[in-house]
């Protein structure tokens, strides 16, 4: 109980904190986090004089999407400012499911009469099976999971807070069945079924090094296996059937990952193409003009399309399973900066060139996201998770891992023609390229009009693609990880 103790105060602290005066702003983005803990035993044979057969099988599995908004006052890297949750969407699934099953049976057993008299050996002798099923709904399903939350800033930290409960239904049944050959009169079979309500709490909280004021993003995954202990795995009277040896196998995965950007600012743009499941901040996106700002993500699910078309002519289509967060999509086509920020799918661009600009120069479009950590964790701040079982567990926080930059096999992209249909007609003042990101890894980058340049995230490497070449690699042959896009 001691790390729900520091949560509790850490929020407590933050709430003490009154917010500084000034320009108010808002930090927006997903906060999501998965945790997924299993069991798994089995075994059987003859041991003991018993025939015998146990299997278990649990699992309790979140998968949560957050996309908060935090309120508030912006001070300086040696001061302190708090920012109050005042906006949450919430996609949550829960699943808690239990199927253990245990039979035993005596190969022989003798039999007595009444005066303790041995009368014959019934084959085979005294048997008896469990079952037990768990399975769980959501209550309250219109009533939102976090209840509150705090973003706070003090010298070169940050701290993100978020508290709730999600509130659940756990139903039950448990089936019994005892048979003893050497008596008359059987006891019949049993079967019990009850429902109980559960609250599993939610709480998400971390402390964070501070690499950059406009964009707070990080990632945590802890995983831990452990097969050697049956023990864990096997419940009540299923661990009485076990004779023999088990295989057992328990694992609790743990993720959460968060990007949230500072809004200052909001503009137009036009939805031109919507196909399939298309959110914008957790919200199924709808076709149209509407209003677009800093921090806003845009998501699209398997099978799902967008085009987004801005005010200065340039439009950008997004394939399958592509998430994309704005860095600055109001920008007017006379200013040189960065738009989007790809982190993970497939993107056309067909990008407007500056007005008045000089074609010798390259100007910043899209920057992709490496799966990891922006600054560093603090050692020894906590984290919580809904938890395994009621009540907060707490788990270790990994350290922090670069880039992965194993190869990648080339896979067929069957949505490449239909994003990049009509480039060809592209007018003279527009450029165009396609992006295919995914696991952090660039697998394709295509220049389709135009030139385009494609920098490292520290702007030491650098290469030009000529219109009509592809690329996958950097010159020297190692691969694109965290890539910045230029256009002229």
């Amino acid at each position: 109980m001691k790390y729900l103790y520091a949560i509790i105060g850490l929020s407590l602290f933050c709430c003490s904190i009154p917010t500084l005066k000034g320009q108010m702003v808002t930090y927006s983005g997903p906060v999501t986090f998965t945790l997924e803990v299993s069991k798994n035993a089995s075994g059987g044979g003859s041991d003991d004089g018993y025939d015998w057969n146990v299997s278990v099988n649990e699992k309790r599995l979140v998968n949560a999407t957050f996309f908060v908004t935090f309120t508030g006052g912006v001070s300086g890297m040696s001061g302190f400012s708090a920012f109050k949750l005042t906006g949450v969407e919430e996609s949550i699934d829960f699943v808690n499911t239990v199927n253990n099953t245990g039979t035993e049976q005596k190969t022989s057993q003798p039999c007595y009469n009444d005066r303790l008299e041995f009368t014959h050996n019934a084959t085979p002798g005294d048997s008896r099976k469990r079952t037990s099923t768990v399975f769980s709904n959501r209550i309250n399903t219109g009533k939102p999971v976090i209840e509150g939350g705090q973003l706070m800033f003090r010298g070169d930290e940050y701290f993100i807070t978020m508290m709730g409960t999600l509130r659940m239904n756990i139903t039950s049944e448990d089936y019994s069945e005892d048979y003893y050959p050497c008596l008359e009169n059987q006891t019949p079979p049993k079967s019990v079924s009850q429902t109980t309500s559960i609250d599993f709490p939610i709480g998400i909280g971390t402390r964070m090094k501070l690499g950059n004021l406009d964009y707070l993003e990080g990632i945590h995954v802890t995983e831990n296996t452990v097969s050697d202990r049956c023990n864990q795995c096997i419940p009540g009277d299923l661990a009485r059937m076990v004779h023999g040896d088990m295989q057992c196998t328990y694992i609790s995965k743990i993720s959460t990952s968060w990007i949230l950007a500072k809004r200052s600012m909001e503009c137009d743009a036009s939805l031109t193409y919507i196909k399939g499941d298309v959110k914008i901040n957790g919200e199924p996106a709808i076709k149209g003009d509407r209003k677009i700002g800093e921090g806003d993500v845009i998501e699209t699910g398997p099978k799902s399309r967008i085009e987004i078309r801005m005010a200065d002519g340039s439009a950008y289509r997004l394939g399958s399973k592509t998430r994309l967060v704005l860095y600055n999509p109001c920008a007017t086509s006379d200013k040189s900066t960065i738009s989007f920020k790809l982190i993970t799918g497939k993107i056309y661009a067909a990008v407007a060139k500056i007005v008045g600009g000089d074609l010798r120069d390259f100007n910043p479009n899209v920057r992709t996201a490496v799966t990891g950590v922006r600054g560093y964790l603090v050692p020894g701040s906590p984290l919580f998770y809904a938890s395994a079982d009621p009540g907060f567990v707490p788990f270790p926080l990994p350290g922090n891992n670069p880039p992965s930059t194993d190869s990648h096999e080339q896979q067929p992209d069957s949505e490449k023609d239909e994003l990049i249909e009509g480039y060809q007609s592209l007018p003279d003042n527009m450029t165009a390229y396609y992006l295919n990101y995914e696991d952090g890894i660039v697998l394709e980058l295509t220049a389709l009009k135009g030139t385009i340049r494609v920098e490292d995230d520290m702007r030491i490497k650098s290469i030009e693609i000529p219109e009509g070449k592809t690329v996958t690699k950097w010159n020297e042959g190692t691969q694109m990880t965290e890539i910045l896009i230029l256009t002229r």
